[in-house]
Formats: C-alpha cells, sequence, structure tokens
C-alpha cells in the first residue's frame, strides 16, 4: 500500500511539474538566451509565443525571435460547455469541439486570463509551417475533428 501511494504522488508531482512549470521562461547558459514561453500584450495573454531573447553586450536583452499568435478562427468551433470533476476539490473545464476544414490547421497554446470574476480564454493555432507560409503548404482535404477539455485556473474566485 505503501509503494501504490509513493508511486501516486510521484505522478501527481510529474503532472504538476509538467503543467506549473510549462510556462516558466528558461535560460541556457550554452547560447546564453532566454526564452520566454508566452507574453501577454495589450490584455491577450499568448499575443507572442516562444520569445527567444540574447544578451546585446550593454547589460540588456534583444529579441532574436519570437512568434505571433494567432487565435482559432470561432467558424470552426461546434460546441461549448462547461464541466466540474472532483470533491472535495472541484476543478472546472471548458470543453470545446469543432472540426478543422483540411489536415494543415492545429490546436496550440491555451491562455486564460482572470477579470474579476470573468475568465476569458485565448486558443491559438499551433505554429506550423501552415500558419508560416499558408501557400506554400499543401493540405489534405480531409475534415479533422478537434475535442479538447481545458482546465480553468479558479483558485481564488468564488
Amino acid at each position: 500500500m505503501k509503494t501504490c501511494a509513493c508511486f501516486l504522488y510521484g505522478c501527481l508531482f510529474v503532472l504538476w511539474a509538467s503543467t506549473g512549470w510549462a510556462d516558466t521562461p528558461v535560460y541556457d547558459e550554452l547560447t546564453r538566451t532566454l526564452t520566454v514561453p508566452v507574453v501577454e500584450v495589450d490584455g491577450q495573454p499568448g499575443r507572442f509565443q516562444d520569445v527567444v531573447l540574447e544578451p546585446d553586450g550593454n547589460g540588456g536583452w534583444i529579441v532574436a525571435r519570437l512568434d505571433e499568435g494567432v487565435l482559432l478562427d470561432s467558424e470552426y468551433v461546434e460546441s461549448f460547455g462547461m464541466s466540474a470533476t472532483g470533491h472535495p476539490i472541484v476543478q472546472r473545464n471548458v470543453n470545446l469541439s469543432g472540426t478543422f476544414p483540411n489536415g494543415c490547421p492545429e490546436i496550440g497554446r491555451v491562455t486564460q486570463r482572470v477579470e474579476g470574476d470573468t475568465i476569458e480564454l485565448f486558443v491559438y493555432y499551433a505554429m506550423n509551417e501552415w500558419l508560416r507560409d499558408p501557400d506554400g503548404v499543401a493540405c489534405t482535404q480531409a475534415l479533422v475533428p478537434f475535442d479538447l477539455s481545458i482546465p480553468l485556473d479558479t483558485r481564488g474566485l468564488e
């Protein structure tokens, strides 16, 4: 029984670490670059993604590379709902499903912003070749369904 509990706690720690540190900036000593996963601009978290900063030689930083997030087109969303799981700690999720018209678009980063008692979700496309060069990529013409269950950060909300 003790082994089972240790294994369970170990799995929970890995899950927490993989989600809790996913958006933490990372400094690479070998390349001397700082990567910031998400930058909020004008109240839109995730507007800039995977921002790579390099030292400018004068004690500051310059932007070496970044991806500008592109929000998912709402026309592809077919259903939107909420669910709750767990007891006594309740986890609330947004369930989002729809269909892409071809095989190129993919769901990428999902971010959220809490303002008062309102939670705003921002669902972005994945930064793939199709997004970078839509005319230069051949896409399958098959419809591609997607289904997301997005956990909400409701800490501090009533």
